[in-house]
């Protein structure tokens, strides 16, 4: 008879009651894996592993400035793990190995490389080391590789470390020169521009205003003289003339008119000459009196008017250049400031050039942050992993315990009513009496009823 109830929680004494009646569903799955175990190695092949460590130099100055370097070296490495994972490196590798008929992919999956250590916050951190392993199924083969691996990671660091120094010398070095003819363009334009405007420069504007005073001084002067030699000729012109220049006068007119009708022979002309001759003789000259002072002054005249004008255009070109000068000198401070920074920014080039060209000197002489082989690669002297009687033992444990799980998974879900406790849970009947049943090879071959308690099986 049959009762349908619900899984209730195992009962473990019972289950292990009843392990030695269900033997085969703790030890065949044991049997399983442990023959898993054993089978295992031989399809996987031998793994031989060979390692080798790097060590990075640490730097010798303290703060801010370790960090730094250390972190610039930490970048670095990182850089030379990427090129050592490279597909262009793998296949070299694989070229020079000549044992291993597999792309860049699998190679990868061989190469083990961890960076460790560098700067903590707060505190110096611990020395930067890199480990390098590789996987072969040959110890020889591993140790090659490794080795292999490791002139790359060495060779590698060594080029980008000189490169970083020239690198950042040929930075500064171009930027010096940039700012160089920078400066040099500067320079240029201030002093064309102080050519083209030099008489309207500021530092002189004191000086053109002296100038312009003298000048109109000048002017004043000679407006002066003017008003004199102006008032002399007004004198002269006013001035009467003598008897004598009135005698000569009237001869000089009497005799024009007679020689218009006279012939040039005629006796009173004779005598008209002499007689005009006679009166000049006495005066000494043939003129009047006041000629010749009269050209003079108005020589003279002539003169300061030129001077005048001259001045008066000096002046009105030094007044030009008074109002340009602001404008001017607005323009050229503008270009000084242009050299002046210019001149600040070539200077630190120049600074930041001498500190790149030391840096990159003492970067090839010191050892600060070169990597030095701490282990190298060895051969190895045993696969790698467990061995077989170690997978022989887990694959044993293993499968106890996932046929113990069965086993207890079985009794957890069985409904059928095989004890008094059975009985009680689920038909709420207390049985009176306990008759095992004992089954027999024959009759379980038969398909025979078997009697037990509560009902039929």
């Amino acid at each position: 008879m049959h009762a349908s109830r619900q899984p209730a929680p195992a009962d473990i004494g019972y289950i292990l009651a009843t392990l030695r009646f269900r033997w085969r569903w703790v030890g065949v799955p044991v049997a399983v894996f442990v023959a898993l175990g054993l089978l295992a190695p031989l399809y996987l092949g031998d793994r031989y592993i060979s390692e080798a460590t790097l060590l990075v130099e640490p730097p010798r100055i303290a703060g801010d400035g370790a960090e730094a370097f250390l972190n610039e070296e930490i970048e670095t490495l990182r850089l030379v793990e990427q090129y050592a994972l490279s597909d262009t490196f793998l296949t070299e590798l694989a070229a020079a190995l000549g044992e291993l008929d597999e792309g860049p992919a699998d190679l990868n999956k061989r190469i083990r490389i961890t960076t460790t250590g560098g700067p903590a916050r707060g505190a110096p951190g611990a020395p930067i080391t890199v480990d390098i392993s590789f996987t072969a199924p040959k110890a020889e083969l591993s140790k090659r590789a490794t080795s292999e691996i490791v002139a790359f990671v060495l060779s590698e660091h060594a080029a980008r470390r000189a490169g970083r120094a020239d690198g950042t010398l040929a930075h500064f070095s171009g930027e010096a020169a940039r700012l160089g003819a920078t400066l040099a363009a500067a320079e240029g334009r201030l002093r064309e521009f102080e050519l083209r405007n030099q008489a309207s420069l500021p530092e002189s504007l004191a000086f053109r205003r002296t100038q312009r005073a003298d000048l109109r001084a000048q002017i004043m002067q000679i407006d002066r003289d003017r008003s004199d030699l102006e008032a002399e000729l007004a004198g002269i012109a006013d001035q009467p003339p003598t008897n004598a220049s009135e005698q000569l006068g009237r001869l000089r007119e009497d005799r024009a008119a007679l020689a218009a009708v006279l012939s040039p022979t005629n006796p009173r002309l004779a005598t008209l000459d002499a007689r005009i001759r006679a009166i000049e003789a006495d005066q000494g000259a043939v003129t009047t009196p006041s000629a010749e002072p009269r050209a003079e002054l108005e020589a003279r005249l002539s003169a300061l008017t030129v001077q005048r004008e001259g001045l008066a255009a000096e002046i009105d070109a030094l007044s030009r250049s008074i109002e340009e000068t602001p404008g001017i000198a607005s323009d050229l401070a503008t270009l000084q400031r242009d050299l002046h920074a210019a001149e600040r920014n070539y200077e630190i080039a120049l600074d930041r050039k001498a500190g790149a060209e030391a840096g990159a000197q003492v970067d090839r002489l010191q050892a600060e942050g070169r990597i030095a082989v701490l282990h190298p690669a060895v051969l190895p002297e045993h696969p790698d992993g467990a061995g077989r009687a170690t997978l022989a033992a887990l694959g044993g444990a293993f499968g106890f315990f996932a046929g113990l799980f069965l086993l207890v998974a079985r009794e957890m879900f069985d409904t059928t009513i095989r004890r008094p406790r059975d009985l009680r849970t689920a038909l709420d009947i207390d049985p009176f009496a306990v008759i095992p049943v004992l089954s027999m090879p024959t009759s379980r071959r038969l398909g025979s009823f078997n009697t037990k308690l509560g009902g039929l099986n």
